[in-house]
């Protein structure tokens, strides 16, 4: 019998996967933030709220 329970492997893996997606997704956001930068680089105010973010 293959019985599934609340809080199974099977759980854990799918919301470790998850949570890889969304480490992924926020990645390629901040090196597609870095790619406009570079892009556009007569953007000051743009690089200015940038780095005070990173502050």
């Amino acid at each position: 019998m293959n019985t599934k329970e609340p809080g199974n492997s099977e759980t854990q893996e799918t919301s470790a996967g998850y949570e890889l997606v969304l480490l992924e997704q926020e990645s390629m956001q901040k090196n597609r933030l870095r790619e406009m930068l570079k892009a556009s680089s007569l953007r000051q105010p743009l690089q200015i709220l940038l780095k005070r973010k990173q502050l």
